[in-house]
C-alpha cells in the first residue's frame, strides 16, 4: 500500500486591494475658487478623520502634498497678477505724432499771404493767377501718382514728409489746402480773404496743435443739443427735440477754443492795424467803424473760426471748407452790421 503524500494546499497570494488612482487636479485659474475649494477639502478630511474613515498617514501626506502645492500655485497665480497690473501701470503713453513738419509748412503760408498783402507793387490779381497755375500742376500731379507707383514713390520721397499717412492713398490735403485759398482769393474781397487765408493758416493750427495737447483732458463737442422751446404744429412739444450739431466726432473742447481765440486775434491785429496800413486797397468794411464794430468783428471772426473749423461736411477736407466759411461769413457779418449801423 503505497503511501500518499498528503495534498497541500497551495498558497493563495494575499488579495490586496489597490488604492484607486487618483485624478489630477487642475490648477484653477482664479485664486479665490482655489481658496475655497482648499477649505472644502480640509473639513471634508478632517470629518473622516474623526468617523475612524481615514486613518493612513499617507493620506495625510498626501493631501498635505497637495495642500502646499496649491499654496505655491495660487502664490505665484497671485505674484503673477500684480507683476501684470504692475507692468500695465508702467506702460507708456501713446506717443503724439505733432507732424511738426506739416504744422510748420501750414502756417508759413499765413506769414507769405500777410507779407503779399502789405507789399503794394504785388497785385491781388498776379497772386491768384499764379496760384491757379500751381494748382493746375498739382492736381494733374496727385492723379498720376495715386495711378503709377514709380511716380508714387518719388513723390512721397521729395514730399512725403508733409503728408499725413491717410493722403498716401488718397488726395493730398495741399491740393484741398490751395483750392481753397484760390477760391477766397478769387470771390472775396483782399483783405477778407486775406483773413481768411491767415485763419485757415493760423487757427487751423493752434486748433489741431492744442487739441492733441490737451484734447485728452476735456470733453469731445456735443453731438447735438435739446430745441425744448420748439413747437410741434402750434401745440407745445411734451419731448424736447435733439438737433444733431454736424461737428467731427473727433474734435475736441480744446481745439475749439484755440481755433476761436486765434481767430479772433487774427481778425482783431489784422482790421486794427494792418488793413489801414496798406496803401492802394480799401478794406471792405461796408461802413462798418467804431469800436462796437470792431468788437463784434472780432467775436463774428472768433465764433465763425471755431465752427467752421470742427465742421463735419460730408468729409470734406477742412483746408477747402475753413476759407471758404469763414470768408463768407465775414462778408455777410459786414453786410448785416453795415445795414444795421446804416439804419440806426
Amino acid at each position: 500500500m503505497t503511501n500518499k503524500a498528503p495534498l497541500s494546499a497551495a498558497p493563495m497570494p494575499a488579495s490586496s486591494q489597490s488604492p484607486p488612482p487618483r485624478a489630477a487636479r487642475r490648477a484653477s485659474t482664479s485664486p479665490s475658487r482655489d481658496a475655497g475649494a482648499k477649505r472644502i477639502s480640509r473639513k471634508v478630511i478632517r470629518t473622516l478623520e474623526g468617523l475612524g474613515h481615514l486613518d493612513s498617514p499617507s493620506e495625510d501626506a498626501d493631501v498635505d502634498g497637495d495642500d502646499e502645492g496649491e499654496d505655491a500655485e495660487v502664490a505665484k497665480a497671485l505674484a503673477e497678477d500684480r507683476r501684470m497690473g504692475k507692468q500695465r501701470a508702467l506702460e507708456p503713453e501713446k506717443k503724439i505724432d505733432w507732424e511738426i513738419p506739416r504744422k510748420v509748412f501750414h502756417s508759413s503760408i499765413g506769414f507769405v499771404t500777410l507779407g503779399l498783402y502789405l507789399t503794394p507793387s504785388m497785385s491781388p490779381r498776379t497772386v491768384t493767377l499764379v496760384l491757379w497755375g500751381a494748382l493746375a500742376i498739382i492736381g494733374p500731379t496727385d492723379f498720376i501718382r495715386l495711378r503709377y507707383p514709380a511716380v508714387e514713390r518719388v513723390y512721397e520721397r521729395a514730399l512725403g514728409f508733409l503728408m499725413r499717412e491717410s493722403e498716401r492713398h488718397g488726395t493730398n490735403g495741399t491740393l484741398w489746402y490751395m483750392l481753397g485759398v484760390n477760391f477766397a482769393l478769387t470771390f472775396y474781397p483782399i483783405d477778407v480773404a486775406t483773413v481768411a487765408i491767415l485763419i485757415l493758416s493760423w487757427a487751423d493750427t493752434a486748433a489741431s496743435t492744442l487739441g492733441r495737447m490737451y484734447g485728452p483732458r476735456t470733453p469731445p463737442l456735443p453731438a447735438s443739443m435739446s430745441l425744448a422751446w420748439l413747437p410741434a404744429w402750434g401745440r407745445p412739444r411734451p419731448r424736447p427735440r435733439r438737433l444733431r450739431l454736424p461737428f467731427a466726432p473727433r474734435k475736441s473742447t480744446a481745439g475749439f477754443v484755440a481755433a476761436c481765440v486765434t481767430g479772433a486775434l487774427v481778425a482783431l491785429v489784422f482790421w486794427a492795424g494792418i488793413a489801414g496800413r496798406m496803401r492802394g486797397t480799401t478794406p471792405a468794411r461796408f461802413g462798418v467803424g467804431g469800436w462796437a464794430g470792431l468788437a463784434a468783428l472780432v467775436v463774428c471772426a472768433g465764433v465763425v473760426s471755431g465752427v467752421a473749423e470742427a465742421l463735419d461736411l460730408g468729409g470734406l477736407d477742412d483746408n477747402l471748407t475753413l476759407p471758404i466759411i469763414s470768408g463768407a461769413a465775414l462778408m455777410l457779418f459786414f453786410r448785416v452790421w453795415g445795414w444795421a449801423v446804416g439804419a440806426a
